[in-house]
């Protein structure tokens, strides 16, 4: 999860880690019965590796040898992940297996290679003793002459100096995993960090907002959702490839969020309503690092980087209603919603709650506004029912704005407005009001007709 995808490892990663799991067996389990069948079957004179494997036979110990040799994690075969922890050397072959760093000698020192008379001779038969009076036993099949081999003597004899041997058993480690124990898990970790951090871009996830919105912006970062564009490259057809909302060019994942005007209003009014510097996208993740370079930080950072996932969200539904179900596209709509979703997903997901509706998003304005409507809160918080807002997020913003405007004595109409209120007789005009009487405008339009025939109480 931290790595911004769902914590759900690839099959093919798993199968490896499987697979890997048998090499680390028989190098683990050598005196066992199928380990000694497999070295008689597999060993042959021509191959060196310390994982035998008779290519020209096939089966399924040559897949595992051939998925050790070919799977490769930074450039670095898998098989080379293991390595031999010496003790007394009597189980590791000095030439063959990896003891002295990551490469087997045979690939350090291929001319001497060439030349040793016994080539899957131990570590123990090779060096006699310990490191104060210890030799070395060399058997050669011809004398060692100047140049390249010279070389490889040298820095042999260097590199294994300070080898010292003793009465413990040689055992195998797995060096890619900190405590050096092998796993699957550990394997398929390794695998899994390499092809992200290889490959993709890793997304931050947002804590307070839902896994469905997170999801749904790893999913658009990777250009996984289907837009227009993405539709046209898997060969499906669209009637109208227009963006839904500016009806000028193909629709894009980044027209859609970054380029229309719509979503241009919708990020404008953002930055306002968080009261931070307007700011202009070329990229989708540009957009979804933009909290990085706001000047924010802590818990504002946080809830900055919500709301935007929330506003590309909250873009995305209504550019599905406005193509599915043919409505209209209205930014006042986007904004209702991000604000509302916002304030419900904070209030209720984040460790800061009880945050008033007030505090969360009203401010001056809407309060006079609040007082000159007497009550009528639809009008403040700019929400209709053609928002598609769940009914439960208009009673809560409802009750947290009458409950927080309880603060506001100071102001003559307010108090006026909440004495009515408590008082047994409700006020004329103020115990119901129909929608279209409280929103301005929403008489032009039969579909606020129609949502207007259903009184609301605005207490």
């Amino acid at each position: 999860m931290e790595l911004g995808g769902l914590g759900i490892s690839r099959l093919k990663n798993i199968n490896i880690a499987l697979l890997a799991k048998w090499g680390w067996r028989f190098l683990e389990d050598k005196c066992k019965l199928w380990t000694k069948v497999i070295e008689d079957i597999h060993t042959t004179r021509s191959g060196w590796g310390f994982i035998p494997a008779r290519l020209t036979m096939g089966g399924v110990w040559c897949n595992i040898a051939k998925c050790l040799s070919n799977v490769h994690i930074d450039g670095i075969p898998l098989r080379r992940f293991f390595k031999s922890n010496v003790g007394s050397g009597k189980d590791t072959m000095f030439w063959i297996d990896p003891w002295n760093g990551n490469e087997p000698l045979k690939d350090v020192c291929p001319n001497l290679f060439k030349k040793e008379a016994n080539k899957r001779c131990k570590v123990s038969d090779m060096i006699k003793g310990n490191f104060s009076g210890g030799r070395y036993v060399w058997e050669w099949i011809q004398p060692i002459s100047v140049g390249r081999e010279v070389d490889e003597m040298v820095w042999l004899c260097s590199s294994i100096g300070e080898i010292d041997l003793n009465n413990e058993n040689d055992k195998w480690k797995w060096i890619g995993a900190a405590a050096n124990d092998f796993s699957v898990a550990a394997v398929k970790d390794l695998l899994d960090k390499n092809r992200v951090a290889s490959s993709y871009y890793v997304p931050e996830w947002c804590k307070w907002i839902p896994m469905k919105c997170n999801i749904f912006i790893w999913r658009a970062e990777m250009n996984r959702i289907a837009t227009v564009e993405v539709l046209n490259k898997r060969n499906v057809s669209v009637v109208d490839q227009s963006c839904c909302f500016c009806g000028e060019i193909v629709e894009s994942k980044e027209h859609l969020f970054c380029a229309c005007p719509i979503t241009s209003l919708l990020w404008t009014h953002i930055c306002a309503w968080c009261n931070i510097p307007n700011f202009f996208v070329f990229s989708f993740r540009d957009l979804l690092e933009i909290h990085d370079h706001v000047g924010l930080t802590g818990i504002k950072k946080e809830v900055v980087k919500g709301i935007i996932r929330i506003g590309c969200w909250s873009i995305w539904r209504v550019r599905n209603a406005a193509k599915f179900n043919n409505l209209a596209v209205k930014v006042e709509k986007i904004i209702s919603e991000v604000k509302s979703i916002g304030f419900l997903w904070y209030n209720v997901r984040s460790k800061y709650r009880n945050v008033s509706w007030e505090v969360c998003c009203m401010n001056s304005k809407d309060l006079e506004l609040l007082a000159r409507m007497r009550g009528h809160v639809l009008q403040v918080l700019k929400i209709d029912k053609c928002s598609d807002s769940p009914q439960m997020d208009l009673h809560m913003c409802s009750r947290s704005c009458s409950k927080d405007f309880r603060g506001y004595r100071d102001n003559k109409e307010v108090s006026q407005l909440i004495s009515n209120e408590s008082s047994p007789s409700k006020p004329p005009g103020f115990e119901r009001m129909r929608f279209e009487d409280s929103i301005p405008g929403a008489n032009d339009g039969d579909e606020c007709k129609k949502s207007g025939e259903k009184d609301f109480d605005t207490r």
